[in-house]
C-alpha cells in the first residue's frame, strides 16, 4: 500500500528563510536506523543469507514507503518549531541573530535528545552565515 506523506519540496523552505541571518544544518546518523519497526512488520523485512535467515528490527533503507514514514515521524516530534525546515534526516535551522538561533540549536537538540535520536556531527553544520542545505546554497542574500 502506498503512503502519500508529502515530502517537503524546496520552494517551501523559501518562507521560512526571510530575514534568517544564522543557519545551522543537523545531519541524523543513519537517519532510518534509528526507528524501530513495527513488530507485524518485521517478518516482512526478512532476508535470506548463508548464514541464516535475518530480520531488521530497525527500519532499512530502501522500504517503499520509508521515506514517508520517517518524514512523518520527524514531522510528528517537531510541530512547535517553526525555525526548522526538516527534510527527511537532514535538519536546517534558521534564526534571525546569534542569540536567537543559539536558543533554537538548543531546543532541536534537547528534542532530538529527547527521541532518543543521534546526530553524525561529522555532517552537522553550527552557527554559519551560509550553508549547504540539501544540495541548495541558502544565506541571507
Amino acid at each position: 500500500m502506498d503512503d502519500r506523506y508529502p515530502i517537503p519540496h524546496m520552494h517551501d523552505l523559501n518562507s521560512k528563510l526571510k530575514g534568517c541571518k544564522k543557519f545551522s544544518v543537523l545531519d541524523l546518523q543513519k537517519g532510518y536506523y534509528q526507528i524501530p519497526m513495527a513488530k507485524g512488520d518485521i517478518p516482512k523485512t526478512a532476508v535470506i543469507t548463508p548464514f541464516g535467515c535475518f530480520e531488521f528490527l530497525r527500519m532499512p533503507f530502501g522500504l517503499k514507503n520509508a521515506a514517508q514514514a520517517f518524514q512523518r515521524l520527524m514531522d510528528s516530534i517537531s510541530p512547535g518549531l517553526p525555525f526548522t525546515f526538516i527534510y527527511l534526516d537532514d535538519i536546517l535551522i534558521a534564526s534571525p541573530d546569534s542569540s536567537t538561533h543559539y536558543e533554537h540549536l538548543r531546543q532541536v537538540l534537547k528534542l532530538l535528545s529527547d527521541h532518543g535520536l543521534i546526530l553524525n556531527w561529522d555532517k552537522c553544520a553550527i552557527h554559519q552565515d551560509e550553508i549547504t542545505f540539501i544540495g541548495h546554497q541558502v544565506s541571507l542574500s
